[in-house]
């Protein structure tokens, strides 16, 4: 039913769940192809700071990206335990914008993503949720795990 299934993850707590529930859904099939994604935003930083990291030998870049590194690393176990094939990109850019262009990229027939409910009701109500509006603007059936 579902052949490319796209999993964009933060690394929150309920992202081993849905990894579980990833490997439920294609056990049966290990042709299917699963993409974990991660949209990575670089924190800008006041010149000054900046200076002061860089003398101090810390590049921005690099803390974030072992941070994915060490986030992501949690689901693949999963997949890696339950022998699904996956592949892991990283992504960087405004996060809605970015993951609806790799679910089209990829050709995800489906969109899993998680329900935490960390948001606040302001950035709800500014920002929407992301969830939200992903559910809305994908181009394929999006399955919400909470």
């Amino acid at each position: 039913m579902f052949n490319r299934i796209l999993f964009p993850t933060s690394g929150s707590p309920i992202a081993p769940k849905m990894a579980k529930m990833i490997c439920q859904l294609i056990k049966e099939d290990t042709e299917r192809e699963v993409l974990i994604l991660t949209v990575a935003q670089i924190p800008s930083m006041p010149s000054n700071v900046s200076m002061l990291l860089d003398h101090a030998g810390v590049h921005v870049e690099d803390v974030v990206l072992e941070d994915i590194k060490e986030r992501v690393e949690k689901v693949t176990t999963i997949f890696e335990e339950n022998d699904i094939p996956y592949k892991v990109k990283i992504a960087s850019g405004e996060p809605i914008n970015t993951i609806l262009k790799e679910a089209d990229n990829f050709k995800a027939d489906l969109l899993i993503l998680g329900h935490h409910g960390e948001s606040t009701f302001t950035d709800f109500l500014f920002k929407g949720n992301i969830t939200v509006q992903l559910i809305n603007e994908a181009n394929c059936p999006v399955m919400v795990v909470k």
